[in-house]
């Protein structure tokens, strides 16, 4: 029988006990599964949903079948997955043990313990419950997380690991890293205690962020599949309705059929950019970002209060971002990246925290706030050769333009459309080849790239870890070489730089990083 959560972890550690979860973390597992299964099943299932659409006759009767199924499977499964999921504190590390058809047993030690995020989804609120998420350094594959855990517990279970990592760094007479203040700390909040946040986003920000993101080009890619269907019942149902509605106020015949053809593909549009607002204020709603001298917090959601924390140490660079949109609403997007994982055999960030949407005037602030020692507010950017620009047009346009018009000889409209996309992709260059751009000081560094927007990504130097400079036979012949810089979260390049300046930068890089006595994991 379960026992209470809201005991001490030092009582917890005492016993050994094995806890389970509140019956309550069966409707998280119900959510998180369907969620899982709309992510990755739908996308897998595509082709099949699309063969159901256009083959199968009575797909009411069928698809209620499917939907009953799929409800009843994944409640059986999600009560089954809630009963084998058993977790217990053992001296200086998590033990965890889950899985239906496949047992699975996890451990993770308190020193690789980077961050504990508390979320707070609202069906656990009423409960006092919250899902208590350590994320460990390393593989993605091995972060534990206890959903519907007490409150208190929580907190608690997360101020034991801090402190037991600040011990251990003590012990140590900071001869290893230090590991002490890896993530969120209570024993920091301790002498930090800020109740005042220091940004608070409104629904009108957040609804600007939800239009500038991508989410609507990712509804639009994932109807693709349906769209033949979609446009056939359109024919048949939605667009005959609305020319009856224009034909009723005297419109023509042809001109009814025609306004209302751009009357449905507007609303279609409309419908994604709604559904991407909408995807926004349920992630960012009520956004609070709290600030003190060691770390980042920041607490956002409708329906589920997630909290990320990130320690200004961690952080090994911030990008400044801004799109076409955000250049209308003279917005940009922050994001503080820390280091990377490895997940499926491939390198990404995990719990990065970002500031949606800021006025581009507010940045500043923002950044001296996370490297201290950045005393710039504009960035003098040195452009790369135009070389990058005409060898951009040729190999990307003008050559495939060239041999799809060729293909398309016998078509009418073949030398047309070649005609209109030279002077797009000349244009797309261009504005490609201006949006490169590099800065340095001595203990700084930028890179810039984009396209109509921009990415600005500033770093101190001593983070890389790793310093290249490349050429093919025809750039040394111009005397011009690309830039690789390897970071803990990622690699950065910039191409075409004036070889003198790639020389100067990367043995600036290089001294940098062998004479400094800082680790790229400190600051």
């Amino acid at each position: 029988m379960s026992q209470p959560l809201s005991e001490s972890t030092a009582d917890l550690k005492s016993n050994n006990t094995w806890r389970r979860l509140s019956p309550i973390a069966i409707v998280f597992f119900i959510l998180r599964f369907s969620v899982r299964f709309v992510k990755d099943g739908l996308i897998n299932m595509a082709p099949a949903l699309a063969v159901f659409i256009t083959q199968v006759d009575d797909k009411s009767f069928w698809g209620s079948i499917a939907a009953v199924v799929f409800v009843f499977a994944v409640i059986i499964y999600s009560i089954l997955y809630y009963r084998t999921f058993k977790f217990r504190v053992q001296k200086d590390k998590l033990l965890l043990t889950k899985g239906v058809l496949k047992k699975e047993t996890t451990t993770l030690q308190f020193n690789k313990v980077q961050n504990v995020n508390l979320s707070t989804p609202f069906y656990f609120a009423p409960f006092k419950l919250v899902n208590c998420i350590f994320d460990s350094a390393g593989s993605s594959a091995k972060e534990i997380s206890f959903p519907g855990v007490d409150v208190q517990y929580a907190e608690s279970l997360r101020n034991d690991i801090l402190v037991f990592k600040a011990q251990q760094s003590t012990a140590s007479n900071s001869n290893e890293l230090d590991l002490a203040s890896d993530g969120d700390t209570d024993h920091q909040s301790s002498t930090e205690t800020v109740s005042k946040p220091r940004l608070s986003l409104s629904l009108i920000e957040i609804a600007k962020f939800g239009l500038s993101s991508n989410m609507t080009f990712l509804l639009l890619a994932f109807l693709a599949p349906f769209m033949e269907t979609i446009v056939d019942y359109a024919k048949h149902s939605i667009i005959p309705s609305i020319t009856a509605v224009l034909s009723s106020f005297g419109t023509s015949s042809e001109s009814a059929t025609s306004i209302a053809v751009a009357i449905f593909v507007v609303a279609v549009i409309l419908s994604a950019l709604l559904l991407s607002v909408v995807a926004a204020i349920i992630q960012f709603y009520n956004y609070q970002l709290f600030i003190t001298t060691e770390r980042f917090q920041r607490i956002a959601g409708l329906f589920d209060r997630h909290q990320i924390t990130m320690t200004k140490h961690r952080i090994q660079a911030v990008s400044i971002k801004q799109n076409w949109v955000f250049k209308l609403f003279k917005r940009v997007t922050i994001q503080f990246h820390q280091m990377a994982v490895i997940g499926n055999n491939s390198a990404k960030n995990k719990t990065n925290l970002s500031i949606p949407t800021l006025p581009p005037s507010s940045s500043p602030e923002i950044m001296r706030e996370a490297f201290p020692e950045l005393a710039v507010d504009n960035f003098a950017f040195s452009r790369i050769h135009k070389r990058f620009w005409s060898r951009t047009f040729i190999f990307n346009w003008l050559i495939p333009l060239f041999l799809v018009g060729s293909l398309m000889i016998n078509v009418d409209i073949g030398f047309a459309l070649l005609y209109f996309f030279i002077p797009v992709g000349f244009v797309l260059s261009y504005l490609r080849w201006r949006r490169y751009g590099l800065w340095y000081n001595r203990h700084f560094a930028a890179f810039k790239s984009g396209l109509v927007g921009h990415t600005i990504t500033i770093f101190p130097i001593y983070k890389v870890q790793k310093a290249t400079m490349k050429s093919s036979p025809a750039m040394r012949k111009a005397r011009l070489a690309t830039v690789e810089l390897q970071l803990a979260y990622g690699k950065k390049t910039i191409p075409y730089l004036p070889l003198a300046t790639a020389q100067e930068f990367v043995n600036l890089v290089l001294y940098e990083i062998e004479s400094n006595q800082k680790h790229w994991l400190n600051n």
